[in-house]
């Protein structure tokens, strides 16, 4: 066989991959897309959250994606149900401009959701804080604390709750209800300078 008749059938190996990808959703599939301004520890962290919650459930799969292993282009899931995207991902400008998280205040952050065709954006964004130092884990100070201020708000949307760092809630249900109505909510810290004290660290 010729190289170009190689290359001609690996395409129409792709195309029909692709074509059964698009089609394999369940109306209850979630979508994950994490931007490299998440922290990958935070980003595994609330996809193991998200698969505890589902697994609880039959049929609905969890599909993920991060800085590591990003969504490329050719992977559609404009048929996907539910895209839930956190962070400077590609599919953020869908509802939110570079322009309005260059615009927030330090540590803030922006929400919005809206229904796209037959799927459900939730996307969340967020500001660095001011003065900020390099962290270990982000050599490339890349790392957003507000972006990480929207994926925690989202996830407390759809009914997980943080009421300790070694306490969380995982939902029975996802609250996705809350996609009736398009939401568009802006929020930063009202201290600029805020710390802990031991007592707080309490269990509940």
């Amino acid at each position: 066989m010729k190289e170009e008749q190689r290359h001609h059938v690996v395409r129409i190996i792709l195309l029909l991959a692709l074509i059964q990808c698009v089609s394999c959703y369940s109306e209850d599939d979630i979508v994950l897309i994490f931007g490299d301004n998440i922290s990958p520890k935070v980003s595994t962290y609330l996809h193991s959250l998200v698969l505890q919650q589902t697994t609880q459930h039959d049929g609905i799969n969890v599909y993920y994606y991060d800085s590591t292993s990003p969504y490329q282009p050719e992977e559609d899931i404009s048929a996907a149900p539910y895209v839930f995207s956190f962070g400077n991902t590609t599919t953020r400008n869908m509802l939110i401009s570079q322009e309005e998280v260059d615009s927030l205040p330090s540590e803030g952050y922006i929400i919005k959701s809206a229904v796209i065709g037959s799927t459900t954006h939730f996307i969340g964004d967020g500001q660095k804080e001011e003065n900020s130092i390099i962290r270990e884990d982000d050599k490339n100070n890349s790392i957003s604390i507000g972006a990480h201020f929207a994926a925690f708000k989202m996830m407390e949307i759809i009914g997980f709750a943080f009421l300790h760092p070694l306490k969380f809630n995982i939902p029975d249900s996802l609250n996705l209800d809350v996609f009736s109505s398009d939401l568009n909510i802006t929020d930063s810290p009202y201290w600029p300078v805020r710390g802990f004290h031991y007592h707080t660290q309490h269990l509940l």
